[in-house]
């Protein structure tokens, strides 16, 4: 399954530490100045631990390419430690997250979002439909907008390919940021 195809790149993967890196520096420079404005009466012990499993990530190096659509136009080199892994194909669009029955459908051409969606039981009371995610077999990742109407026919903008994942995330309770200010 070509657009599938895994292509892990150790130069990539070295960028992405550095950026991982600053992204956590960043982020705990955010904290430790909400921790200064705030004062002593927010617990900030959850920030923190996702911050530090974000410190912990370990980059996989990872490069979208696509190689169904790939040409001699467009190469790309591989270098020493890069590889390439083309799985075997699949016929399922996997669905999890705030639905009824999170797991696997299977794949039908030209199916919406919304089909899939229904076919695993519809979202539950808590899904946050302005969150939703499509991971694409080739690595892509796209967020569906708070203007993206997933109920509506999207066959033209969003394609579902077989090996999909569809994520719909909860809600988050904003009480806890509206308290903080």
């Amino acid at each position: 399954y070509p657009f599938g195809a895994v292509y892990t790149s150790n130069a990539a993967k070295e960028i992405n530490k550095v950026a991982l890196q600053k992204l956590y520096e960043d982020s705990l420079d955010s904290i430790l100045q909400l921790m200064k404005t705030t004062g002593s009466e927010a617990d900030f012990s959850p920030l923190l631990a996702i911050l530090t499993q974000l410190k912990n990530i370990e980059p996989s190096g990872r490069v979208i390419i696509d190689l169904d659509k790939n040409s001699d136009k467009d190469p790309f080199l591989l270098q020493d430690k890069d590889s390439i892994i083309i799985p075997e194909g699949t016929n399922q669009v996997y669905i999890y997250g705030a639905i009824s029955s999170p797991g696997s459908a299977k794949y039908k051409e030209g199916e919406s979002i919304n089909y899939y969606i229904k076919k695993m039981g519809n979202l539950n009371k808590n899904a946050n439909k302005n969150g939703v995610y499509i991971l694409n077999p080739n690595g892509e990742t796209i967020k569906l907008g708070r203007n993206t109407n997933i109920f509506a026919n999207q066959s033209s903008e969003v394609k579902v390919y077989p090996g999909s994942v569809i994520y719909i995330p909860e809600k988050v309770d904003s009480g806890y940021a509206k308290r903080l200010s």
